[in-house]
């Protein structure tokens, strides 16, 4: 309990500071990107787990047509992993920085 409140007091400047870190990249891996699951919401079922990522819409339903996921920077390719229907891809950039594209229906090679 004696962590809770510098935790409560904390929070707001954390999310204020990966605000402001990631503002410069506006760019979204799918065109009109329809987010379902948003970073650090809290997920059910265990009281100290929170997400860390952003889940946006992608693949092929009755309501959303099929989306093509894109790097939103330039990278190389460290890892494709994961079993089919769930593919991982991890990308790594010249800051130091990873992406990772997680849930993916399927991986293809296309080279720009």
């Amino acid at each position: 309990m004696r962590f809770l409140w510098p935790s409560i007091l904390l929070f707001p400047v954390l999310t204020f500071w990966v605000g402001v870190s990631f503002a410069e990249y506006e760019t979204h891996p799918v065109e009109n990107p329809l987010v379902t699951g948003t970073f650090m919401e809290y997920r059910e079922g265990n009281p100290h787990h929170f997400h860390c990522g952003v889940d946006m819409v992608t693949s092929s339903s009755v309501d959303y047509p099929p989306r093509t996921v894109k790097n939103v920077e330039p990278g190389t390719v460290e890892r494709i992993g994961g079993s089919e229907g769930d593919r991982t891809v991890t990308i790594s950039h010249s800051d130091g920085t990873a992406t990772v594209y997680r849930h993916l229906g399927e991986v293809y090679e296309y080279i720009n």
